[in-house]
This record gives structure tokens, sequence and C-alpha cells, in this order.
């Protein structure tokens, strides 16, 4: 970090949170362990980012809901590098420069991308 480096990557650090999380919570561990695999289903963790003037710019997080797009579902919403609002209220308004974290196939997230980016 000292250096300039974005970000550092532990090995070390990450095998222990991963022997915690498979003591801890083993069937959450399997499951994201399985939903990475399937290629048949593909969903990922992704971002997507919210532009001026889209039909998101300004809107709440329920008027997305109701655009029920199928295989999307919202995780967290990103309004700065550490503010994050986890399973956000319907009420929470969504503005440009924000991220919706979202567990998706890759059709659903290029559907929320459509709408995050198009004016």
């Amino acid at each position: 970090m000292r250096v300039g480096a974005n970000a550092v990557v532990s090995l070390q650090s990450i095998g222990g949170m991963r022997l915690v999380s498979e003591l801890v919570r083993p069937t959450t561990v399997s499951f994201l362990d399985l939903m990475l695999k399937d290629s048949d289903h593909a969903f990922r963790v992704e971002a997507v980012e919210v532009h001026k003037g889209s039909t998101l710019d300004s809107s709440g997080i329920g008027e997305l809901q109701e655009r029920a797009i199928p295989e999307l579902a919202l995780v967290a919403l990103s309004t700065g590098p550490k503010n994050w609002h986890y399973a956000p209220a319907r009420d929470v308004v969504i503005r440009p420069g924000n991220e919706l974290i979202v567990i998706a196939t890759p059709q659903a997230r290029r559907a929320l991308e459509r709408i995050a980016q198009d004016s």
C-alpha cells in the first residue's frame, strides 16, 4: 500500500478467513462455492454503476424492485468507498455514481446495466 497499490492480497489472511467460514457457516460457504461454479445458472455477485440521467437516477430502490428483473437479487447499494446500505429499504434514493451490488445472471446484469446507464 505504501508504494501505491490499490489493494493487498494476503494468502494467509484469505486462507484463515476461509477456514473460519467453513467452521462457522459451512452451508453458506458450500452454497457460494456451488453458485460460482454452476455453469448452467451462472449467478455472480456483480456491481453496476448508476449513470447521471439514467432511468434509475433519483428513483427509489422500490422502483428498481418493481421492474422485477428475473434472476436478479439486490444485495446492497454503495454511495461511496466505505458507505454501504445492505438490503436497502424501498425508499432509499439512487443517485448517479452509486453502485448496485447484485447477485445476477449475465442476462440480468445486462438488463440492469441498460437501465442504470440509459436516459
